[in-house]
């Protein structure tokens, strides 16, 4: 299939380095930036991880597996409403504490 795509449309980098799969999971990153990655944030999607192998085999001997960090959003996502839970009950306790006591100041540090 041929493609007539406009002008406008030109890469602004040519320099680019392909890691991970060449569908979903893969990523274009300018080469220069690339010699400087020392760690690796991913929010990957299920177990895809092309991208972050792909790094791991490429710099080897910069990037240790302990720096690249894999988050898995829905548990993200609940973890961060228990969190959240708790410091409103926290909150909360805190409110009722003041208004029996009538104290004028109080923390809201947890």
């Amino acid at each position: 299939m041929v493609c007539n795509a406009p002008k406008e449309l030109t890469p602004l980098m040519s320099d680019l380095v392909r890691l991970g799969r060449k569908a979903d999971g893969g990523y274009l990153l300018p080469r220069q930036a690339l010699d400087e990655v020392n760690g690796c944030l991913s929010f990957g999607l299920g177990a895809e991880w092309s991208f972050e192998q792909a790094l791991l085999e490429r710099k080897h001997e910069k990037i240790s597996p302990k720096n690249i960090v894999f988050l898995m959003h829905q548990y993200l996502f609940l973890e961060l409403l228990k969190v959240l839970f708790i410091w409103a009950e926290e909150l909360s306790m805190r409110f009722d504490h003041v208004a029996r006591n009538q104290s004028e100041s109080f923390d809201l540090r947890i």
